[in-house]
């Protein structure tokens, strides 16, 4: 009797442990789900940084996640405080930026003054400001009914590449003033280091150069949508709006291809941003781009 007890509890217990591994199981499961899915939404939130191709609105909850001191103004002005944002606006006069310029815009839409929101946009356009604050500007310009001039249209101010890298999406983008931007669906990025960097630099301005044969002959796209895997898809980023074409990669990896130098320069830009990955401790997971 003492036996067939014993064997019992001992049954028991082995159910019990096994029903924990179970549990344990399906929660890192869960969590590795979890993980996957932030990651993904993060890449998709450094894509619209990337692009810079997007409403007023849009950019505003863009902006609204940076820690500045002009996030309370955005704040109100996305809660459709106006007053509040124009208020805070007018105490911040030493703060003025860019953003403080697309809050303005923001306010000066909602009052039905578009050439006041145009104003406002049009002051992001300094010679010294960055590409991607230009290309964000001509996006809310063009929303707003002001249309580049024929010798602006065309201006090459960036390019953004995708591509499959291993198992994951990859977004690489270079700038026509030599900044670059690098992160894929797994949630790795490299951002912010071109200073330190000036061979990266030089490769971004590369991919730059290589595409400019290309910006007008490449239709006008009206949204950027994920490539297919195995597909490479190139964006050209313009005041006049976003030109995007998508090859196969197994064709633009040709040497023949009329794409392939821009692919080239691409995978040179890359292998910087391996080089700057690796210093700052960094490794990009499945790394086997298609050469």
């Amino acid at each position: 009797m003492t036996e067939n007890y014993i064997t019992i509890i001992g049954i028991l217990i082995i159910l019990a442990i096994g029903a924990l591994f179970v549990r344990l199981y399906f929660r890192m499961k869960t969590l590795r789900a979890q993980d996957k899915q932030n990651r993904f939404a993060m890449f998709l939130v450094l894509r619209e940084y990337a692009y810079c191709d997007t409403s007023l609105e849009k950019m505003l909850k863009i902006m609204g996640n940076l820690d500045s001191p002009m996030k309370p103004a955005i704040e109100a002005a996305l809660a459709g405080d106006f007053a509040k944002a124009q208020s805070i606006l007018d105490a911040a006069e030493g703060e003025i930026n860019v953003l403080s310029y697309l809050v303005q815009a923001r306010i000066r839409q909602a009052a039905g003054d578009i050439e006041g929101a145009i104003k406002a946009a049009l002051n992001i356009l300094q010679p010294d400001e960055e590409c991607r604050s230009k290309m964000a500007a001509w996006c809310i310009l063009r929303e707003l009914g002001h249309i580049p001039s024929e010798q602006e249209a065309n201006k090459l101010l960036g390019v953004v590449c995708e591509f499959t890298l291993g198992k994951m999406i990859a977004l690489l983008a270079g700038y026509a003033d030599g900044d670059a931007r690098l992160a894929t669906s797994k949630g790795f990025a490299v951002v912010g280091v071109m200073q330190q960097h000036p061979s990266l630099c030089d490769a971004a301005m590369g991919l730059v150069n290589s595409a400019k044969p290309f910006v007008e002959s490449l239709p006008i796209a009206d949204s950027h949508p994920l490539p297919e895997p195995g597909r490479f898809r190139m964006s050209l980023l313009t005041p006049a709006g976003l030109r995007a074409i998508e090859v196969a990669e197994a064709e633009v990896v040709r040497p023949e291809h009329e794409y392939n130098q821009v692919w080239k320069s691409m995978q040179s830009l890359l292998t910087n941003f391996r080089i700057v990955g690796e210093s700052m401790g960094k490794t990009i997971d499945d790394q086997s781009p298609t050469s």
